[in-house]
């Protein structure tokens, strides 16, 4: 798999639409496509696979590469996606997806000197913000967090801001509220709770890299807020809180 990686990158790098896709629709800088080890795995490319490497690669053509990498470094699955703005899934190879965080092998020095992780829902979205210089940051890969992962994050940090997809009709919103109740819930007998979490509610219809990209990141920061409550002790009131804030959010989206 790393054989591959090597190559897709070498093939990325030949390929001056799929850049052009990147640098322009995605506003990737060539250091940010660089370091996070960003490829391209063309269709009529020449690619043996191993008996070590995914059997899913096959599949990976024609899309855009992205390698994951657990805790530590080690290179544990790839994502990939076609170059159009139309299309917007993803397709992952086998790993454990619950045990990763994307981005977090490179932030994880940055978020235990901060005491701070910033959350993000996709690739992309790690990608951009920390070419804006907001490297304590990491992706979900999704919109769950789940226990296993808040547990990786408590060895760096106690501090934990949440921005995923604000439009209340998409699963990010749902997902947060998950999020944030089972970091509460990890928090369970504590005097005081140990999180300290915010979150970030960006225009419906805006995702953290355009927003960032149109406005910066003072204008991304000065949208952070407290959670209600926010020294929680159960995930119960932790629901409650951000039951108000899912009112806020569809407030929000039937007055634009």
């Amino acid at each position: 798999m790393v054989s591959f990686v090597a190559q897709c990158q070498m093939w990325l790098a030949e390929d001056q639409s799929v850049m052009s896709y990147l640098m322009d629709n995605r506003h990737m800088n060539k250091a940010s496509i660089a370091s996070s080890g960003i490829g391209f795995f063309p269709y009529k490319a020449q690619f043996t696979p191993t008996s070590n490497d995914p059997k899913e690669l096959h599949k990976m053509r024609g899309r855009i590469i992205i390698p994951i990498r657990s805790e530590f470094g080690q290179l544990v699955g790839i994502a990939g996606r076609v170059p159009d703005p139309k299309e917007k899934g993803w397709l992952n190879t086998s790993f454990t997806k619950s045990a990763h965080l994307y981005g977090f092998d490179a932030a994880r020095k940055h978020i235990f000197e901060k005491n701070k992780v910033y959350l993000f829902e996709g690739y992309f979205d790690r990608i951009i913000m920390a070419q804006h210089g907001l490297d304590n940051s990491s992706a979900v890969m999704g919109t769950n967090l789940g226990l296993r992962r808040i547990g990786m994050i408590a060895r760096y940090c106690t501090r934990v801001c949440v921005c995923f997809d604000t439009d209340s009709n998409k699963a990010g919103f749902l997902g947060c509220l998950k999020t944030l109740a089972d970091m509460y819930s990890v928090g369970i007998g504590r005097q005081p709770s140990p999180w300290e979490v915010t979150m970030i509610r960006l225009p419906v219809g805006e995702d953290p890299d355009d927003f960032v990209f149109k406005n910066g990141l003072d204008a991304f920061f000065a949208l952070e807020e407290e959670i209600p409550q926010v020294k929680l002790e159960t995930a119960e009131k932790a629901h409650e809180a951000l039951k108000w804030q899912l009112k806020e959010l569809r407030q929000q989206k039937e007055t634009n």
